[in-house]
């Protein structure tokens, strides 16, 4: 007797407003699931109806600059979370989208964090955070910073510079990133190790093989949150 699986892949929608293609080979390197980019910068897109989930990528931009297409997005991510219910992440620049315009506080930082750097889960447990280490190593590349998360939200991991995770509704927002590889992490440090960072960017082999767990994120993101 054979025992057939039916298993079907989910449908995601890539939010990516990073001036570059890059995220979309890490994630679909890293998710399990058909990922349709959609360029915010130039994209008309009114909604994500027939999408399972959408992720929002990094991006060198920041969510408090008065540009139209940052607007645009996030009318369409305040949507797909507070009307449509649809699981989201965000990642980076995604996380503070997600933190802006459901009532969060982001702020442009003085310094930048970047490297590998140690996160540590709060006591409220997410199936975001499913099979990982309750102090984790995740690299970071940003400056910006998540000084309050929505009211809504609850907060699931933090570390001494930053919030670093919240779910909100029917999202998750993670200020790190899950989806970078070591050569993508060396690439980021080598380009913003010249501006004030927080500390001496670190990015050893022994790091990376350490942050190598972040990336269950975002396979539990698909598995737990997406249905």
């Amino acid at each position: 007797m054979c025992l057939v699986i039916n298993w079907i892949m989910k449908n995601l929608a890539l939010l990516d407003g990073s001036h570059s293609k890059a995220p979309l080979r890490n994630f679909r390197r890293e998710v399990p699931a058909n990922i349709e980019r959609i360029d915010l910068q130039e994209a008309e897109v009114d909604n994500l109806d027939g999408y399972d989930g959408a992720i929002i990528a990094g991006s060198s931009s920041s969510v408090l600059d008065d540009e139209e297409w940052i607007r645009q997005a996030g009318q369409l991510v305040e949507e797909a979370v507070n009307q449509l219910s649809l699981p989201v992440l965000g990642v980076c620049w995604g996380s503070q989208l997600l933190a802006h315009v459901n009532g969060g506080t982001v702020e442009r930082g003085s310094v930048r964090e970047l490297g590998y750097r140690t996160v540590n889960q709060t006591n409220i447990k997410h199936s975001i955070f499913k099979g990982i280490e309750d102090n984790f190593t995740a690299f970071q590349s940003h400056g910006d910073y998540i000084t309050d998360i929505p009211s809504e939200a609850e907060l699931l991991a933090e570390n001494n510079q930053a919030n670093q995770a919240f779910s909100y509704k029917s999202s998750v927002g993670v200020q790190f990133h899950p989806e970078v590889d070591y050569t993508a992490a060396e690439n980021l440090v080598s380009k913003y190790k010249n501006e004030n960072t927080t500390e001496n960017p670190s990015y050893s082999i022994d790091e990376w093989a350490r942050s190598e767990q972040t990336s269950d994120i975002l396979r539990n993101f698909v598995y737990e949150m997406v249905r």
